[in-house]
């Protein structure tokens, strides 16, 4: 009997380490379950600061598209930010701020000024948070990527053009955008090296701060001042709207050739009309998807290209209708 007993209790401490043993497993299933639900990844977050959210740019709108796409196929979540005007750098300072403040995995920042913006860029990376400028630079090789078109080489093109289109004895005039950007400084000198020679007969550079009116007002008083003017280039959409709107008013769009940069509906018409010689197209699209990949890729340490051509192309009233040309004057039909 006695033999009995011990035999059962046997049994049933050979029982209970099974039920514990299945018990600590299901606790465990459940803690290590919990803890990939806890760590789960969590989208990305990107902040974007371009310069101007203004709706009639197609330029930051088409950057914007970019942007938002490639966040949508690589899942991280992004806000885009931006002041009114292009030049406003104090607001961009102040969004940078705001920016940093809500420690993001990375910002893309089209930089307003290329010497004013230089301390709160220079914060970023100070606050470990990875820093992609795109269409424009700030002074100082800081940054953890750069995507922007080719300024330098676009002004090349545009000025290797006007040379062509110079007469004898003519000058030129250069309606800028927002004086001490990089994107300004670049294809200013770009023209020059273009221009080679002739670059003693840029007559006058003027600024119109991203402001149409004020463009075609400065081209008016430019071409006044300077009769002798036969070329004219307008250095973004603003200037070269403004501008090509003063020449149609002024009916001298036989006498005074106007080059362009970027591909707004009204460039495209002045274009047609005759009222400009060529325009030079970026691939604007292309620089904002390509700057938030770079974002992307850097936080999760991945490698990066650390600058990138997005591209630009000069386009003429004699090539806008091939296929490709069409494609980058209306990206989105």
């Amino acid at each position: 009997m006695k033999s009995f007993e011990i035999t059962n209790k046997k049994k049933k401490f050979f029982q209970y380490p099974r039920i514990i043993a299945l018990i600590i497993l299901f606790l465990c299933s459940g803690i290590f379950l919990y803890k990939i639900m806890l760590h789960k990844e969590k989208p990305m977050e990107i902040i974007c600061i371009v310069k101007s959210l203004d709706e009639n740019n197609g330029f930051w709108q088409s950057v914007m598209e970019g942007a938002n796409l490639a966040a949508m196929e690589y899942n991280a979540q992004i806000v885009i930010w931006g002041a009114e005007k292009e030049d406003d750098y104090s607001t961009q300072n102040q969004l940078i701020e705001e920016a940093i403040n809500r420690k993001p995995g990375a910002i893309v920042l089209a930089a307003a000024d290329y010497i004013k913006t230089v301390d709160s860029a220079k914060a970023v990376i100070a606050n470990n948070i990875r820093l992609v400028l795109i269409d424009s630079t700030v002074q100082g090789d800081f940054a953890d990527a750069v995507i922007a078109t080719d300024n330098y080489k676009a002004g090349i093109r545009m000025g290797a053009l006007m040379k062509r289109l110079l007469k004898d004895g003519k000058e030129i005039g250069i309606i800028s955008h927002v004086k001490g950007t990089s994107t300004a400084i670049d294809r200013e000198n770009g023209i020059r090296m273009g221009l080679t020679d002739d670059k003693d007969k840029i007559a006058e550079i003027t600024y119109c701060d991203s402001d149409t009116e004020k463009a075609k007002e400065l081209t008016k008083e430019m071409v006044k001042k300077h009769p002798d003017i036969s070329v004219i280039a307008g250095l973004n959409q603003y200037a070269s709207v403004g501008a090509g709107a003063a020449i149609k008013e002024m009916g001298l769009e036989k006498s005074i050739k106007v080059i362009g940069f970027d591909n707004a509906t009204e460039q495209i018409k002045y274009l047609e009309e005759g009222i400009y010689e060529a325009i030079v197209i970026q691939k604007s699209f292309n620089m904002g998807y390509l700057g938030v990949e770079s974002a992307i890729k850097l936080i999760k340490g991945e490698k990066t290209d650390r600058v990138i051509d997005s591209g630009s192309t000069l386009i003429t009233k004699d090539n806008m209708y091939t296929s490709l040309n069409q494609k980058l004057l209306f990206p989105f039909d």
